[in-house]
């Protein structure tokens, strides 16, 4: 594993300058091949108003232009790791010096405003360990094609139905980790379902409606599109570690018949 400023100085670390904010983000990309995207990622962070962060990015050994991209921002610490997603995860969530956690691919993006939101919540709500919005779905160009529309955090319904925390969208304490432990290295797709599940039962969640934090982008070579038949079990065993009531089976055709509903309305 190489640690290093996005000079790509071998072995050197440098500190980054304190900001006059007083909680610091630190903000983890696990990042691969997306040398498509990236940029547009690190644009949304560096454009926040709220200035007091850093960016850690945690790339797998890119073969596209990731790197020559990564080089032009000297600010960000990024390393260089041969691993799964969820362990990249891990590494960065490690070496994270901030405050506030927050996650995000390197192919989906932060809308403006949204760090200071976040902090702002957080900082009126010290009962809260972690706060999440609403979520935009775009396409490769940006443009926004759909929204994951959630509500406030329940326990059961997270579990039984469907995820309701949009990941890109959820900023924490780092003192979470303390209390719900890391990302599960053996998960592959589910990581995130895992983690917020893990956290739920030790933290309190608070969802923030009419806001949106973040847009997840929906492309072809996407985790999300591309091993949409690896995502299933994954979940499917999350689910049952954790006692799931209604069957997954049952949760798939409850969806598609509310799918066929709304496309008669």
């Amino acid at each position: 594993m190489r640690l290093f400023q996005c000079s790509y100085i071998d072995n050197a670390v440098v500190e980054i300058d304190s900001m006059d904010e007083n909680q610091k983000i630190s903000i983890v990309t696990p990042s691969y091949n997306h040398g498509k995207f990236i940029e547009r990622t690190i644009l949304s962070i560096k454009n926040q108003n709220y200035q007091n962060y850093e960016h850690i990015v945690v790339d797998g050994e890119s073969t596209d232009e990731t790197n020559n991209i990564l080089k032009k921002y000297p600010e960000i610490v990024c390393l260089t790791k041969k691993s799964n997603q969820s362990n990249a995860l891990n590494t960065g969530f490690k070496l994270a010096k901030g405050d506030i956690i927050g996650w995000i691919s390197s192919d989906d993006i932060y809308v403006p405003g949204a760090f200071e939101t976040a902090i702002k919540y957080l900082t009126e709500h010290q009962e809260v360990d972690l706060v999440y919005t609403d979520c935009n779905f775009i396409d490769e160009n940006d443009k926004v094609i759909g929204n994951w529309h959630t509500a406030p955090f329940s326990y059961f319904r997270n579990l039984n139905y469907a995820q309701m925390i949009p990941q890109p969208t959820a900023f924490f304490r780092k003192t979470v980790f303390e209390k719900a432990g890391y990302i599960d290295e053996n998960l592959n797709y589910g990581m995130d379902y895992d983690f917020f599940i893990r956290v739920s039962k030790k933290c309190k969640i608070d969802y923030i409606p009419n806001k949106i934090f973040a847009n997840f982008r929906v492309h072809s070579s996407s985790k999300t599109m591309s091993h949409r038949e690896k995502f299933e079990p994954e979940i499917i065993k999350i689910r049952t570690k954790y006692g799931a009531i209604i069957p997954y089976f049952a949760i798939k055709t409850i969806q598609n018949i509310v799918g066929r509903i709304k496309k008669r309305i």
